[in-house]
């Protein structure tokens, strides 16, 4: 074991793997400030007492990756390589194999502390660079600084980036500059980060205090990619008719351990997730497909399309023009039934509705429910929105057939199970019982058969392709005042 000072507000270590980990200044130090970093150590600490292995410079805002033998430093503007077998020099320091500096700090053009830099490993000797200068103004604002892509939010405001990407080889020790500009790279490598990503877009959502929204999950794409793979997110441009600037959406491809590109077929415009033989669209929080249409794809790249777009004809000048009117796209697929979704074109902040369709065709639940869970078993779980904007909760069969379910009594006093939230093959319940101030909850399977009897508290937490499962549910619940979890099998 070991100890030393710790400042609890400062991430000031980090296990790099199953044999070194890395502490900013040193276990002696008594770090105040991150301005007073300047410097990191390495230990081996597989020994009963650390070993000192490197020393490594450091800005307290540095930071560090092991990829085999390979230590990798990413700052704002700076990436570097390390082997820590090299020899320090004289302030005691080990000299980096490499290192780059994306923007050059004297170009008046950029301002280095709107840069960020990510390095992502492809495997073997060759890793990937992004270096992105990002200025954010209001909408309305001029960039003071030269950019080359002009980039759309949400909110109708753009970014203005400049993004610089490299390969770079730790055998040949060498550079090469990319014309693609990457945004982010999936692997089993970056995993760990994908993860994390994806749990935080899976919370529970509150609708308000009494109800949590369903959303089908958003898959990690960077657990569904080959060994020796990776999906490459990168951003490609049209110019509008009339504008000057180029506006630049995310896309990707396949690229390999040599960073070789490898183009999908052009009728696979997302990367795809496998269920059973079956590939469909997943939850992506990198790259957003354009709805085309409800579809799946087989092995070989071939779509297969079960609700198409909804479209109307309109005449101008003696042309007719087929615009679109509801657009439709899969959402999830388990146990061979479909969840898709339409929405309404020219007015995407309508609602959307959700559908199932058996992989034969036989629509089982059609284009009206607000919430509408993945299939597992026999049954699904979904609601409709009703005029006075309630929720009316129904489980769903095989046969499309539909069984009402929950209490819709008001909220003052219900002895009945209303749905508190719908999960993946389960839901949550609450009650409120006569007599009682606080709300219970507990959770039954999508059959109705209850798994956990009321208790003070229940939420669920949903890890899609985690530990060899399609689908896993952590279960956290508070009963008789002490904290316990489940996991759902």
């Amino acid at each position: 074991g070991f100890s030393y000072l710790y400042d609890a507000g400062k991430s000031q270590y980090k296990i790099l793997n199953d044999k070194y980990l890395l502490v900013l200044a040193d276990m002696k130090a008594n770090i105040a400030s991150s301005s007073e970093i300047v410097y990191a150590t390495i230990y081996d600490y597989t020994k009963d007492i650390p070993i000192e292995v490197a020393t490594v410079p450091s800005t307290g805002l540095t930071r560090f990756t092991m990829y085999g033998d390979t230590l990798v430093a990413t700052d704002t503007n700076y990436v570097a390589f390390y082997d820590l077998t090299a020899d320090a020099g004289k302030d005691g320091l080990i000299l980096p194999i490499s290192y780059i500096l994306p923007f050059d700090p004297k170009d008046a053009r950029y301002n280095v502390t709107l840069v960020s830099t990510a390095v992502y490993y492809l495997g073997g000797t060759k890793f990937v660079i992004s270096a992105r200068h990002e200025y954010r103004p209001g909408v309305s604002a001029v960039p003071i600084y030269d950019y080359e892509m002009l980039i759309p939010n949400a909110d109708g405001s753009h970014n203005y980036d400049t993004i610089k990407s490299y390969v770079f080889d730790i055998k040949e020790r060498n550079y090469s500059t990319r014309d693609y500009k990457i945004s982010t790279v999936a692997n089993k490598y970056s995993d760990s980060e994908y993860r994390a990503r994806a749990a935080v877009f899976n919370l529970p959502v509150p609708i308000d205090t009494a109800r949590e929204a369903y959303n089908q999950p958003f898959f990690p794409v960077s657990s569904a990619v080959k060994d020796g793979y990776s999906v490459v997110y990168y951003y490609y441009s049209y110019l509008p008719d009339g504008a000057t600037d180029r506006i630049w959406y995310v896309s990707f491809f396949i690229m390999d351990e040599n960073a070789q590109i490898i183009q999908p077929p052009d009728s696979v415009l997302f990367p795809i997730i496998y269920v059973d033989g079956t590939g469909v669209i997943c939850a992506d929080f990198d790259y957003e497909y354009p709805p085309d249409g409800a579809d799946w794809f087989d092995y070989y790249g071939t779509r297969n399309i079960y609700r198409k777009n909804d479209v109307y004809v309109v005449t101008e000048g003696g042309q007719d023009i087929i615009l679109p009117d509801k657009y439709y796209q899969t959402a999830g697929y388990n146990d061979g039934v479909f969840i898709s979704y339409n929405v309404q074109a020219f007015n995407l902040s309508n609602l959307s509705f959700l559908a199932a369709t058996a992989k034969d065709g036989t629509v089982l639940a059609d284009y009206e429910y607000y919430e509408l869970s993945f299939f597992t078993g026999e049954y699904a779980i979904g609601s409709v929105m009703e005029k006075d904007e309630t929720r009316t909760f129904y489980r769903i069969d095989r046969q499309g057939n539909r069984v009402k379910i929950g209490d819709t009594a008001s909220y003052t006093i219900h002895e009945g199970d209303r749905i508190f939230g719908i999960k993946n093959g389960i839901y949550i319940t609450e009650q409120q019982k006569a007599g009682q101030v606080a709300l219970v909850f507990g959770l039954k399977n999508n059959k109705g058969e209850e798994i956990l009897a009321p208790c003070e508290s229940i939420s669920v937490l949903t890890l899609p392709l985690y530990n060899g499962f399609y689908l896993y549910d952590l279960v956290f619940s508070v009963e008789d005042g002490s904290g316990v979890a489940y996991r759902t099998v």
